[in-house]
């Protein structure tokens, strides 16, 4: 169906942003649809819970998934975080200079109308 796509791109932690972005890049120039769930391959979707969150969705302006909003930005800088903190779990000022991050998508599957993609 022209609808699975592969990247090349390592799947580990520290990726999973540039394959998100990667996706949403990928969809908005390929194809035509309404539509767009991005889903982890070790996930599962139950079709009979989640059919009528789809026949439900308005067109525009549709997002369905887990979304972190104002979320305190871990600086690794920063006294309280130094404390066994990776950099997996951190970010230095110079990386990212807020006190925290805008609204972003979190967790294994997002479900997304072609505008807010």
């Amino acid at each position: 169906y022209g609808d699975l796509m592969v990247a090349n791109i390592s799947d580990v932690y520290g990726t999973m942003t540039s394959k998100t972005i990667w996706m949403i890049q990928w969809s908005l120039n390929l194809l035509a649809y309404d539509y767009v769930m991005l889903i982890d391959d070790d996930a599962t979707v139950f079709w009979k819970y989640f059919a009528p969150v789809v026949l439900m969705a308005k067109r525009r302006g549709f997002y369905s998934g887990h979304k972190h909003r104002h979320l305190k930005v871990k600086h690794c800088e920063d006294a309280h975080f130094t404390g066994g903190m990776t950099k997996k779990n951190c970010v230095t000022w110079q990386e990212f200079d807020k006190e925290s991050y805008p609204p972003f998508a979190s967790g294994f599957a997002y479900y997304m109308s072609r505008d807010v993609a």
